[in-house]
C-alpha cells in the first residue's frame, strides 16, 4: 500500500484526547507515509494495543518499529506487541540498546535483563537495523539522528540525561516533520543536527516530550539559541512535558498545542 498523505496518529500518550482510548504514561505514535506504516515507540504496556483496535489500526501492516530509546514509557509495550506480531517487520534501534549503564539499579535489575533477553530472542525472527551515533539516511527521505555525546557515556541516565535518544525526520514537500520520543535537554542537539543537515528549511511540525531543567542556565541558553535559529512551525507537545515546557516553547514556535492519546493528524499533498 503508498500512501499519498502524511498520518500520525497518538496510540498513546500522557494526555486524552480520544475519549474511546486510555491515556498513560507512556508514547506511541503510529505514521503512515508513501509505503511505510510506521510504530514509534510502544508506550509503558500493552495500552497502545488496546487504543489500536478502539481506532481501528491494522499493527500487523506496520513495516518499522522504532524505539527511541529504553526508557519504559517508551519501550514497556514492546514485549506484547513482539508476542502478537505476525508479518515481518524491521525494527530500528540504536546500535547500544542493549548496553547496561553504569551505576543504575533500575536499568540493571533482573526484571530488565529478563526483558532485555526475551527481546533479543524474538528479534531473531525479524529484520533489525541499528543506528549508529551521528546521521543515518534509511530511505523514501526518511532520516534518523543519534546524538553523540560521549560525555555520557559511563553516566547512569536520569529524567535531564538520557543519552542516545534517537530522533526521526520525514523530509517532505510541505516540511520536515520532527519526530522524537524525550529529547530533553538535547533538544538542541536535535535542532543543531537539523540545521546543518537542512539548512534553510522550516520544521513544519514536531512531535515529543520535553523535560528541560529550567535551573541550568547554561543548558536553557543554548536549547533557547537553537529554537531561535530554526524555525519550527507546529510543536504538538508530547508525553513527560508540562505547562511550564508549554509557555516556554510559545516564545520560539510559531503554534503550541499538547498532543493526546487518540489524535490523528493527516497531511495531504506531501510527496
Amino acid at each position: 500500500m503508498i500512501f499519498n498523505r502524511l498520518e500520525i496518529i497518538t496510540l498513546v500518550d500522557n494526555y486524552p484526547y480520544d475519549k474511546r482510548t486510555t491515556s498513560e504514561f507512556g508514547y506511541s505514535l503510529l505514521i503512515s507515509y508513501k509505503n511505510h506504516q510506521i510504530l514509534f515507540n510502544t508506550g509503558y504496556s500493552n495500552i497502545f494495543l488496546k487504543n489500536a483496535k478502539k481506532l481501528a489500526c491494522d499493527l500487523n501492516n506496520v513495516t518499522e518499529i522504532i524505539i527511541s530509546h529504553k526508557h519504559k514509557s517508551h519501550s514497556g509495550g514492546l514485549p506484547h506487541l513482539l508476542r502478537i506480531l505476525k508479518d515481518e517487520s524491521t525494527f530500528i534501534i540504536d546500535n547500544n540498546y542493549f548496553e547496561e549503564y553504569q551505576n543504575n539499579n533500575n536499568y540493571n535489575n533482573k526484571g530488565n535483563i529478563k526483558t532485555n533477553n526475551m527481546i533479543k530472542k524474538y528479534f531473531k525472527k525479524h529484520n533489525v537495523t541499528y543506528i549508529k551515533s551521528g546521521s543515518t539516511y534509511y530511505k523514501d527521505d526518511i532520516y534518523f539522528f543519534l546524538p553523540n555525546d560521549r560525555s555520557e557515556k559511563n553516566y547512569a541516565p536520569s529524567k535531564f540525561n538520557i543519552r542516545n535518544a534517537m530522533a526521526m525526520v520525514i523530509d517532505t514537500r510541505k516540511g520536515l516533520f520532527l519526530f522524537f520520543g524525550a529529547a530533553h535537554s538535547r533538544l538542541s542537539m536535535i535542532l543543531d543536527w537539523i540545521e546543518k543537515r537542512f539548512p534553510n528549511r522550516k520544521i513544519e511540525m514536531a512531535f515529543g516530550g520535553i523535560n528541560v531543567n529550567f535551573d541550568r542556565e547554561r543548558d536553557m541558553e543554548i536549547l533557547s539559541n537553537s529554537l531561535e535559529r530554526v524555525h519550527i512551525k507546529h510543536f504538538e507537545l508530547s508525553h513527560c512535558s508540562d505547562k511550564k515546557v508549554f509557555e516556554y516553547l510559545k516564545n520560539y514556535v510559531d503554534n503550541v498545542y499538547f498532543n493526546g492519546t487518540g489524535k490523528i493528524l493527516t497531511f495531504h499533498d506531501v510527496n
